[in-house]
This record gives C-alpha cells, structure tokens and sequence, in this order.
C-alpha cells in the first residue's frame, strides 16, 4: 500500500488506529502549518522571553489531538489548522504572565490592504471580547504602518512570505534572490521590528 496516495482523511483514520507510518507521513505534510502556527510569534517576540521550541511542541501537541480526536465530519485540514492554532494560543497563554502582550504581538502583516484583517488572523477573536478585539485590530494596523514604514519594499514581500510559511530557498524563488539574501533580509527585519515594537 502506498500511503503517499491516501487522502489526508484516511491517513487520519489509519493514525488514530495505531499506524505510526501513516501519523508520521500526516505529521509531515502539515508540517508547514505546525511551523507557520508559530512563526509570527517570533518575528515580533524577540525580546520577550518565549521559547520557539516550546511553542512548536505546543503546535505538534495540537495536531496530535487533531488527530486522535478527528469525527471526519469536516475536512482534516481544517480541523487540524483549529487544533494547531488553538494550542499555540493556549501557549501564548501560559507563557504569559502579563496577560496577553504576547497574544498581541503574533498577528500576521500577510493580510492585503483590501483583505478584511480576519482572513490572515489565527483564530483569536474567538477568545477575546469585542472590545479587545477592536483594540487588537486598530494595533494591527498601526503596527503593520509602523513595520512598513521602517522596511524596504523587498523587505515586507520578504516578510508577508515568511508569515505565510515559505522557507528560504521558496522566498529567493519569488523575489529573485539568493537563499543567503533572503537569511540576512531576515536578520535585518527581525532587528528593525525589534526596535520599533
């Protein structure tokens, strides 16, 4: 049997009954919403103490429990990225002593100036009163001005194609540059978001 060939839905049922091959290659095909979960969280969090391990566990956590806990009423996929995401927020949580500053500083800048803020959001308006979320949404787009205004062009299409989840090598794809150009730009957006946030 080749388990390339199953559905994610099937690979998810085989999981469930024990099959560690099948869990492992459905670990692995979402292994970029497990990273992309928690990767805004370290752009914007360089200075406040969260440990990325600990929160990439977190999201692997989540798909675990996508997976044992999958009725096959919905598709998989999204049902795991709720289930992700709703570990990394209940992380965000316990790692936050102050309430929620962390939780405030890992929106995504992916979201179009047309998109409504909600379409590039984790699922946190959920978890927040309105009058939070309002707060958060009028934060989002002081904070997305602020890291427009201190980043080059190159830079923020960089950036909207870190949060969205590419590694280096797709980002230099896009943009036309060289996978070490894309690792510097990188270290360089993360200092000046450091220094304005």
């Amino acid at each position: 049997m080749d388990y390339n060939e199953i559905k994610d839905e099937g690979l998810c049922l085989m999981a469930k009954s024990g099959d560690n091959l099948a869990y492992n290659i459905l670990e692995e095909r979402y292994k970029g919403l497990i990273l992309n979960s928690i990767r805004s969280i370290f752009v914007f969090n360089a200075r406040k103490g969260a440990n990325r391990e600990d929160f990439f566990q977190e999201a692997r956590l989540g798909f675990l429990n996508a997976v044992r806990n999958y009725n096959a009423t919905t598709p998989f996929s999204s049902f795991a990225k709720l289930c992700v995401n709703s570990a990394v927020i209940s992380a965000i949580r316990k790692n936050n002593k102050k309430g929620s500053e962390i939780l405030n500083y890992s929106i995504s800048l992916s979201a179009e100036e047309d998109d409504n803020i909600e379409k590039s959001e984790l699922v946190i308006s959920s978890i927040i009163d309105p009058e939070t979320d309002y707060i958060r949404k009028e934060d989002f787009k002081e904070t997305t001005k602020k890291v427009k205004d201190v980043l080059s062009d190159l830079e923020f299409k960089i950036l909207e194609q870190y949060l969205k989840g590419k590694n280096y090598l797709e980002i230099a794809k896009i943009v036309n540059k060289n996978e070490k150009a894309i690792d510097n730009a990188i270290q360089r957006i993360r200092k000046k978001i450091k220094n304005i946030l």
